[in-house]
């Protein structure tokens, strides 16, 4: 999986270190204000990544089914799962793929092309998971791909209405975001 412009922290590690060493070499700085300055700096680098994500817009993760982009927040992924063994669930409805286990703990795997009203494909089966969380609940997604974790600015967005079912909105280079919301009320409509 590529991230798309993450912090660099072995940059930012050198620069501290430059910047540490070049005061040191400053006699006229006294060792208040190197501390002073230092501080200021870890208060910098230890701010939540919140507010980060408040200025560039909400962090989606992007998946591939097929040749189609779709974006889940990223709020409600729990993780990644690839070559997960699926077993089958027999008399569960045909939006459920199977099972899985994680970690000692039973999960179910939805068939997201089921759930998004899409055709099937019959070019084999993923074996990749998104466990996805709602709540205290965490459920799976079959998926092709997990492409990319990225910021979705709030001025790209377009909400108009021609995307499948479950979509929140659009950005400006055609990624579908889901509603999670929505998905988990028609994964619960089958129980």
């Amino acid at each position: 999986m590529r991230r798309s412009k993450g912090f660099d922290w072995a940059e930012a590690r050198t620069r501290l270190e430059g910047m540490r060493e070049s005061l040191e070499q400053s006699p006229n700085a006294p060792e208040q204000v190197k501390q002073r300055i230092f501080r200021e700096r870890a208060e910098a680098l230890a701010r939540p990544l919140v507010e980060h994500q408040e200025a560039t817009g909400e962090q989606i993760f992007v998946l591939r089914l097929g040749a189609t982009r779709y974006g889940i927040p990223l709020a409600n992924v729990a993780e990644v799962l690839t070559d997960s063994k699926i077993a089958p669930a027999p008399g569960a409805p045909l939006e459920v793929r199977g099972l899985i286990q994680v970690r000692g703990e039973v999960r179910a795997v939805w068939n997201l092309r089921r759930l998004l009203g899409l055709a099937e494909v019959n070019e084999g089966q993923s074996r990749t998971v998104l466990l996805l969380k709602h709540g205290t609940r965490e459920w799976g997604i079959e998926i092709d791909e997990a492409e990319d974790i990225r910021a979705a600015g709030r001025d790209g967005r377009e909400t108009n209405g021609h995307g499948p079912a479950h979509a929140l909105w659009t950005t400006a280079d055609l990624i579908t975001v889901l509603d999670v919301e929505s998905l988990f009320r028609k994964v619960m409509e089958g129980f």
